[in-house]
């Protein structure tokens, strides 16, 4: 009998449990609650609260990168530091595709100016969780040099361990060129 009784108020939760499950996938969807007790109807308002707010939170983020992507040049690595994301004007201003640069290393496009000294300073403060700003000469693909102005920020875990690094570089070739000229 107690079974009987609990069967509607069980399947709701199960509900509410699948439809947690999936929220990172169904941002913005709302939970229909097949079960009404004072319960059951908060923990569906306060799901369908989140899966709102996670909506938001995404468009809001896509916004931010949309922007960010039509100003700077952009990469994400991972902890060895390869290539796990480039955007447009990375592969416009290197001369590699996508393809060619995930996976791979920044040492890519290294172009052999900098001493080796400059390249471990940039690792042991990124590898510190510390963000890293600096000036860099790059190879491209056809073997041009180009200059960037560079910001590399680690990106941390929720325990403030970090877990891949993003790079945001403006390209000051113009200006590089006219001091050497000077």
């Amino acid at each position: 009998l107690l079974s009987l009784l609990l069967q509607p108020m069980m399947r709701a939760l199960r509900e509410a449990t699948e439809f947690a499950a999936r929220l990172d996938k169904t941002m913005g969807a709302e939970l229909k609650v097949s079960h009404r007790s004072t319960e059951v109807e908060a923990l569906g308002n306060a799901l369908n609260v989140v899966s709102q707010r996670l909506l938001m939170e995404h468009a809001e983020l896509s916004n931010q990168k949309f922007a960010l992507d039509q100003h700077a040049i952009v990469s994400i690595t991972d902890l060895s530091g390869a290539i796990t994301y480039a955007n447009d004007k990375f592969c416009e201003i290197s001369g590699y595709s996508r393809e060619e640069l995930l996976g791979q290393s920044h040492r890519l496009i290294n172009a052999g100016v900098h001493p080796e000294e400059f390249f471990e300073t940039l690792w042991s403060t990124i590898a510190q969780s510390r963000v890293w700003h600096n000036e860099m000469c790059c190879r491209k693909k056809n073997g041009e040099l180009f200059w960037v102005n560079s910001t590399i920020v680690p990106f941390l875990d929720v325990d403030g361990r970090v877990q891949q690094y993003i790079s945001i570089s403006t390209d000051i070739t113009d200006r590089k060129q006219a001091e050497t000229s000077l």
